[in-house]
């Protein structure tokens, strides 16, 4: 799976990536949020060497042209996916309708799934309403665009309406990504209230969101989130605390590295420790190797460093081969 500039393209899903902060409840992150793209979108335009078609006044059908031009024209794809992020700024429901219209029609244009998402992404700030409407009337990988994006909207200003229309839908892919942008919301100040909906929602959407619910809280609380993510059923379990784990490295590598120490031996200790070995070579390297030759002969030191190892092969491969050459 890859990541460009707000898409995240993989296993034949777009999924629409909103840049800023998650919004709040009383709108005040959301103001912060427009003010991030505006800035986001002045800096892309100035990246390009042009000024942003339409900034500093109310986008409408004619620029909203001008904009499709320029990513119709720019061959470069991250750049690309740069203009695409910003091209639904300033615009009106009422624009975006027409812009929308206008996509419809267009032909063998590989980014329109993302563009649709980015479109009712503007859409479903206003009126979420009528953009998962319409979303929901197209197909394929554009309908799949679409209401991710207007799922993602509706969450942050509304999560209980989201779960309200959610809990009407047949069991399948739609009602697990609701739910999911719902517990992605909420976990930034509700981990705990976040785990408990996915959970109660489906074994899928809970595989689906334990990632991101222990990302957030390992943030905060890391020695919390790691005792939460021991506690979970096995299906769960590793996920949850590679999450936490790959947090927690950033800030304090010996205490991550303590706790998936104090984990029962087993086939998940041995991977979340060659998990925190592979993160912490990107902070320390040298401590990493030095830990690796503090490993007892036998048991499970040569799993350990080979799972290490193969993480660390795209990004420093010399260590990698440096690791490997530590098995006994």
């Amino acid at each position: 799976m890859a990541f460009l500039g707000g898409a995240l393209i993989g296993g034949g899903m777009v999924w629409i990536v909103k840049p800023g902060p998650a919004a709040s409840r009383d709108g005040k992150a959301a103001s912060t949020a427009a003010q991030a793209r505006a800035k986001s979108s002045s800096a892309s335009s100035l990246a390009f060497g042009k000024p942003l078609h339409g900034t500093g006044a109310a986008a409408g059908e004619e620029e909203f042209a001008a904009r499709l031009n320029d990513v119709l024209t720019l061959g470069n794809q991250t750049k690309k996916y740069r203009v695409l992020m910003s091209i639904a700024d300033g615009m009106s429901p009422e624009a975006i309708q027409q812009a929308l219209a206008k996509v419809a029609g267009m032909k063998h244009f590989q980014e329109k799934p993302y563009l649709i998402g980015q479109l009712l992404l503007r859409w479903a700030e206003s009126d979420p309403r009528a953009a998962m409407a319409y979303a929901q009337s197209l197909k394929g990988r554009e309908r799949q665009a679409g209401i991710s994006s207007v799922v993602m909207a509706w969450a942050e200003s509304d999560p209980a309406a989201v779960m309200q229309w959610a809990a009407q839908l047949p069991a399948g892919r739609e009602k697990t990504e609701a739910y999911g942008a719902v517990a992605q919301t909420m976990a930034i100040s509700d981990p705990e209230g976040a785990l408990a909906l996915v959970q109660k929602a489906s074994t899928q959407a809970a595989m689906q969101s334990v990632y991101t619910i222990f990302s957030q809280w390992a943030t905060r609380d890391p020695k919390t989130a790691a005792a939460r993510a021991n506690g979970l059923p096995e299906n769960l379990r590793q996920m949850a605390l590679s999450s936490v784990t790959m947090q927690w490295v950033q800030a304090d590598p010996a205490a991550a590295l303590e706790f998936a120490r104090s984990l029962p031996q087993g086939q998940q200790r041995t991977n979340l420790l060659a998990s925190v070995l592979g993160q912490w070579a990107n902070v320390d390297s040298n401590a990493v190797l030095q830990y690796a030759g503090s490993l007892p002969e036998g048991g499970d030191k040569n799993a350990i460093l080979k799972g290490a190892a193969f993480q660390m092969m795209g990004q420093d491969p010399t260590l990698a081969v440096t690791l490997v050459s530590q098995m006994s």
